[in-house]
Order: structure tokens, then C-alpha cells, then sequence
């Protein structure tokens, strides 16, 4: 969806249609964005929610880049539910139901990430957005991603071979 559909929702997002759209296109990546950040399926779904009826009933500006915007709303969300979310282990375990054992590795692995690093891993590796795009969801410069990326490259080989 370009910046300007997406605006053009978001400015009539009390209108019932509208709201339908704009959630039917963004309510799943909004839930991806929870699930991978804090590992819990009904958090996520339950934050997703939340954040869409918080939207419908607040003003907002015009958006310039709207999924940077959702990436940080979701995560805002999930700070400020932390208390719902779930332990790495827990997250490990949510992630093996679909992944193989080198991704729960990987998910226990992140733990050791500071937020930034893991914002990289989560969006290159399991949203499978490019450098460029991830930096530009973080409000981060590209180069700082692609250097951040070639750190975290050597990092969790490290850690991985450790255990």
C-alpha cells in the first residue's frame, strides 16, 4: 500500500469501511510485527487490536513512513505490556512449533541482542524485508543497519558455536 492510501484510510479511519480496509491490510503485519518482537500469539493478536481501536479514535498526522511507524507502535504496545510477555525460552518453544532447531537456537541466541540488534535479526531474517527496508522501518541510515548486520553476523555465529 503506498503512503498515500495509506493516509488517505488513516484520515477517514472512523468511517466503517475505511477502518475495514486499513485493518484488513495492516492487522496482519501489525501481529507478525508483535509475534516476532515479544513471542506471544495472543499478546500479539490481543496488542494488534488494541492498537487499532486506539487509532480509530485518536487524530493523527500524515504518516511518512507508515511501516516504520506500525513497527514502533507495536513495540510501544509491548513495552507496555510487559508484563504479558513471555520468557525467551517460552518465546523458544512458541517458535519451534513452526521452525526448525537452528531458528529456536537462533531465537534463544537473540536473547543476548541488545533491541536494535534484534530489530535487524526480526526484520531481515523473519520478516524477510532487505537492509534497506529495515533501516528505513528503524528511522535508522542504511550504512548503520548494513554495519550492525555484519557485527551481528559474527556475533551470533559466536554465540551459537558457544553452545
Amino acid at each position: 500500500m503506498t503512503r498515500e492510501k495509506f493516509n488517505e484510510l488513516l484520515k477517514n479511519i472512523k468511517d466503517e469501511d475505511n477502518f475495514r480496509l486499513f485493518h484488513d491490510e495492516f492487522c496482519p503485519l501489525a501481529t507478525k510485527f508483535c509475534l516476532y518482537q515479544y513471542g506471544n500469539k495472543e499478546v500479539a493478536k490481543a496488542m494488534s487490536e488494541d492498537f487499532f481501536q486506539y487509532i480509530r479514535t485518536t487524530d493523527l498526522p500524515y504518516i511518512q513512513n507508515p511501516e516504520g511507524w506500525l513497527y514502533s507502535m507495536c513495540k510501544q504496545l509491548g513495552k507496555r505490556n510487559s508484563e504479558n510477555n513471555p520468557t525467551v525460552n517460552e518465546q523458544a518453544k512458541l517458535f519451534s512449533d513452526f521452525n526448525d532447531e537452528m531458528s529456536v537456537e537462533i531465537w534463544h541466541a537473540m536473547g543476548q541482542l541488545t533491541e536494535s540488534e534484534r530489530d535487524v535479526v526480526i526484520l531481515k531474517w523473519f520478516c524477510g524485508y532487505t537492509l534497506k527496508e529495515a533501516a528505513n522501518i528503524m528511522d535508522k541510515p542504511y550504512d548503520t543497519v548494513i554495519k550492525m548486520h555484519n557485527r551481528l553476523k559474527g556475533k551470533l555465529k559466536n554465540i551459537l558455536s558457544s553452545n
